[in-house]
């Protein structure tokens, strides 16, 4: 079985998937996680290089994050 997430959480989502990679050794069935991202609310970093960072760590897991509106 392949497990799909939808995330639209206004702005956590960063943090959440933050959490989801450190936590990711339970997860193998997960193939792709959509995202509605809400780089609005967030302050003081850049959220592209965050989106950047955080997508390639879950491909390097074989997990695609699409972005989802």
């Amino acid at each position: 079985d392949e497990l799909r997430i939808k995330i639209d959480i206004e702005g956590s989502e960063f943090l959440v998937l933050e959490e989801m990679l450190q936590n990711f050794k339970h997860w193998t069935c997960l193939k792709e996680i959509w995202v509605e991202w809400h780089e609005r609310y967030m302050r003081d970093f850049n959220p592209y290089l965050s989106r950047l960072d955080i997508e390639k760590k879950f491909a390097e897991k074989n997990i695609t994050i699409v972005e989802w509106h």
